[in-house]
């Protein structure tokens, strides 16, 4: 499971659980979305995470760079505080943006003939995560506007807005983690005698 932040001090956080299986398919598994203080926010995203096996966790390179909780509290930045404070230890996620998109679009394609899926796509979203599925349908690319519009081409560049559970999303889709098989955690002694190993379930 791979767990995306993106803070802010003003507009709720948004916080993204991604799982991959072994086939190569993503799955938009839970998701956090609210305004909260920096000590809510980490008890919220422990309590959402204490059954996954976080393999890493990735947040918007703000983070790093000042506190969007605490605008002038220059000492510690936010990501030092979760680290220190919470120990919740995160990475700094890519802010390339268009990258983002693509793997995004190209995770969502599918080939249908009929009433038949011809070429399956490779990203499924929990129908319980309302945030994501709200920004999909609402993504808005930016464009020219009034008397511009007739002569300029469209921008590719997509509207900074309602969009903060979709750069979680497309954060972890470019790093393209591969799923791997879980050590043993608990190993456990058959009645025949030789040692089973009893594998994480939270894969």
């Amino acid at each position: 499971m791979i767990e995306a932040l993106d803070p802010h001090d003003r507009n709720p956080d948004a916080v993204s659980w991604v799982a991959r299986d072994r086939k190569g398919n993503w799955f938009y598994i839970n998701e956090l979305y609210g305004n909260y203080v920096t000590k809510e926010l980490a008890e919220r995203i422990k309590r959402k995470s204490e059954n996954y096996r976080i393999i890493d966790r990735i947040a918007d390179p703000a983070l790093f760079k000042e506190d969007k909780h605490q605008v002038f509290a220059q000492q510690q930045t936010l990501a030092a505080k979760l680290s220190n404070q919470y120990g919740l230890s995160y990475n700094p996620a890519s802010k390339t943006r268009e990258d983002s998109d693509r793997a995004i679009r190209d995770a969502l394609d599918y080939y249908k003939v009929g009433n038949e899926i011809i070429v399956a796509p490779e990203l499924y979203i929990f129908d319980t995560c309302s945030r994501i599925i709200y920004e999909l349908q609402h993504y808005q690319w930016d464009d020219w506007r009034g008397r511009l519009a007739e002569n300029k081409s469209p921008r590719e560049k997509p509207m900074d807005k309602d969009d903060h559970t979709i750069e979680n999303l497309g954060r972890i889709l470019i790093k393209d983690y591969s799923w791997f098989l879980p050590r043993p955690i608990n190993p456990v002694r058959s009645s025949n005698g030789p040692t089973v190993e009893s594998l994480d379930p939270y894969e």
